[in-house]
């Protein structure tokens, strides 16, 4: 049998080396071992083609991933810019939240006040309305405009309300025959009323008398004022009505007096003088304004006249002695 050397085969850098039986082998298995061989260096360079293409696939694979990453990057940039104005627009809703607040609460402030507008308006017009309804007539009168007189009367009144600031005990209005409205003004630094008003012959209107802190006195303060029909109100905090009040006053019709019985100095006041005396203004008086002294060991007596005293019911006459008061 031929035998031949021993082979050694270099395949792309690998040594494969046969089966070492000595030196030599058969034709045959040579033969074999060369094809089996070929069949690996075939396969092997199929296998590096196939690797080759891998190689290839996964390069383009790596760059798409590069792609993609990329765009992933890309992707967290916007999400990460959409997140901070996202935060931004979250402020900006917060602070247009508190401007809409605040502006409720602007428009309910504004609300309230034209709602207390809207009722000054409406007592305008309904005090409107009453004026008109009492506005007179002068020609049904026989004049043919307001007479001077009233017109006189208003525009003293004016100088009064100018020099109030200045009245004090010495100012007095007594026998003043231009006097006819006499207006509010704030008596609270004066203490001496005698005589104040007596004899104003035309003296028609007193406005509010308000009290103070230094016992007035009211003697002969309104007497022989005979056109006098109202005054307003008269505070008695600290003061009493006596005979010589409204001496001569006969025809006072309206009189609101608050407080009365407060504090006094004598146990009687006395309104015997007033014959016209309304029923409301007095029962606002004796009743509904006075002082409560029923708790008082002290009972004040009210003088009316005959006609004021058949006004008031078996009622009224009770609820006033209720707090401490006697009617005679």
């Amino acid at each position: 049998m031929k035998l031949e050397k021993k082979l050694n085969i270099k395949l792309d850098n690998v040594i494969i080396n046969n089966i070492d039986i000595d030196d030599y082998v058969p034709v045959d298995e040579y033969n074999s071992k060369v094809e089996e061989l070929n069949i690996t260096k075939e396969d092997l360079i199929k296998t590096e083609t196939e690797l080759s293409k891998s190689q290839l696939e996964l390069d383009s694979t790596k760059e798409i991933l590069i792609e993609k990453e990329s765009e992933l990057n890309s992707t967290k940039d916007e999400l990460s810019s959409t997140q901070s104005e996202l935060s931004n627009t979250k402020i900006e809703l917060d602070n247009t939240k508190e401007t809409l607040s605040s502006t409720k609460e602007e428009l309910n402030s504004t609300k309230s006040e034209l709602n207390e507008v809207t009722e000054d308006l409406n007592e305008a017009n309904t005090k409107i309305e009453e004026l008109k309804s009492l506005s007179i007539d002068w020609s049904e009168l026989g004049y043919s405009e307001r007479p001077s007189l009233i017109n006189d009367g208003f525009e003293y009144a004016k100088i009064i309300v100018s020099n109030a600031p200045y009245y004090n005990d010495n100012t007095t209005f007594e026998n003043d025959m231009q006097l006819v409205y006499f207006p509010t003004i704030d008596w609270s630094n004066v203490s001496m009323f005698n005589y104040k008003f007596a004899n104003c012959s035309r003296l028609q209107y007193v406005g509010k008398i308000n009290g103070n802190k230094m016992n007035p006195n009211f003697t002969y303060t309104f007497q022989n004022c005979p056109a006098l029909h109202t005054i307003e109100l008269l505070e008695l905090d600290y003061a009493v009505i006596n005979f010589t009040t409204f001496n001569g006053t006969d025809y006072l019709t309206n009189l609101t007096c608050t407080n009365l019985g407060k504090i006094f100095h004598s146990t009687t006041f006395q309104f015997g003088n007033l014959q016209y005396w309304s029923y409301q203004t007095m029962i606002d008086s004796l009743l509904n304004y006075s002082y409560d002294r029923s708790g008082e060991t002290d009972i004040i007596t009210i003088e009316l006249h005959a006609d004021a005293k058949a006004r008031l019911t078996d009622a009224d006459i009770a609820a006033i002695t209720a707090k401490g008061y006697t009617i005679a």
